[in-house]
């Protein structure tokens, strides 16, 4: 991700009264940036950084190969309306969504209604943890069951999950997979059969 602004800026004419809606983002031009909905909020991102686009590549590349069996994995292009009413209308760096969860090919021209079972972001170096952490609470809240946070500078990918109910007070589950150690990224209960060395994505 590169997020440029999470609060008001001069935006493309005629959006919708009150807070923005999917809608209102086909009609926008093109105008070389990407634009999400938060809660409501238009959000503007920016083209991203060489090293980010290569970590997206090799994280796209070995989920496609090793799980074009199970699911489609999709890239930071691909716009996902997560719910509505207020409208969350993000695009993950990238993201996979099982064969079984995946809404019919005729409905899938347009923004894609499904929540993804794995979304990753990939830091950009003008981020603030703010807006990091707003975004994926974002996802945690509307369903997704696995976020991996990619950090290309420490060489680290967190790995956060909804909390279990078991764990009393807390609302989520991270742990840091680092390069240097030799971690391996694996989730067998949400991407089984995944495995792939952290030194992999960033090499």
């Amino acid at each position: 991700m590169t997020i440029v602004q999470l609060r008001p800026f001069p935006t493309p004419s005629g959006p919708a009264p009150g807070p923005w809606r999917a809608a209102d983002l086909e009609r926008f031009p093109d105008d070389g940036y990407q634009y999400e909905i938060w809660h409501g909020e238009l959000v503007r991102m920016a083209p991203a950084g060489g090293r980010h686009g290569e970590c997206e590549a090799k994280l796209v590349t070995a989920l496609g190969v090793q799980l074009s069996a199970r699911g489609r994995v999709y890239t930071g292009d691909t716009g996902f309306l997560l719910s509505e009413e207020p409208d969350e209308l993000v695009s993950p760096d990238v993201a996979f969504v099982r064969h079984d969860r995946l809404p019919p090919p005729t409905e899938r021209v347009r923004f894609l209604r499904v929540v993804p079972d794995l979304v990753v972001e990939i830091r950009s170096p003008n981020d603030t943890e703010a807006d990091v952490r707003a975004k994926v609470t974002l996802y945690l809240r509307t369903g997704v069951s696995l976020v991996w946070l990619v950090d290309p500078r420490e060489q680290t990918i967190e790995e956060i999950r909804p909390a279990v109910a078991a764990a009393a007070g807390a609302s989520t589950v991270a742990r840091v997979l680092r390069a240097q150690a030799g971690d391996v990224l694996e989730a067998t209960d949400v991407l089984p059969g995944f495995r792939l060395p952290v030194q992999d994505v960033f090499d």
